[in-house]
């Protein structure tokens, strides 16, 4: 099992960054916050969002995923992005998550 991911975002006018490691529903929500926070900050056109924010994947798996897919995931918008990233989420993130928080 990889480590968790972690999200590091020096200010708000910066993109935020997702460390190498198995991505948590905590992880993704905070990554999420922190690129609409960017977005709001820097004024980022929802057309270009998607691509404003993935250079900051530093997990080689996530890289590799994302440049293979970049032409179709930068057509989404940043929401359905979201959504395809979940691919990425800890193995049970679902069950973990209900039986924690619900």
């Amino acid at each position: 099992m990889a480590p968790t991911a972690k999200v590091e975002q020096t200010a708000m006018t910066k993109a935020p960054t997702l460390s190498p490691g198995d991505i948590s529903p905590e992880v993704l929500c905070q990554w999420e916050h922190g690129c609409r926070a960017y977005f709001y900050h820097k004024e980022i056109d929802s057309a270009t969002q998607v691509q404003a924010v993935a250079w900051g994947f530093q997990d080689t798996r996530l890289q590799s995923w994302f440049s293979v897919n970049q032409t179709s995931f930068t057509a989404l918008s940043f929401d359905d992005f979201v959504k395809e990233l979940k691919v990425w989420m800890e193995p049970n993130w679902e069950v973990v998550f209900r039986t924690n928080f619900i």
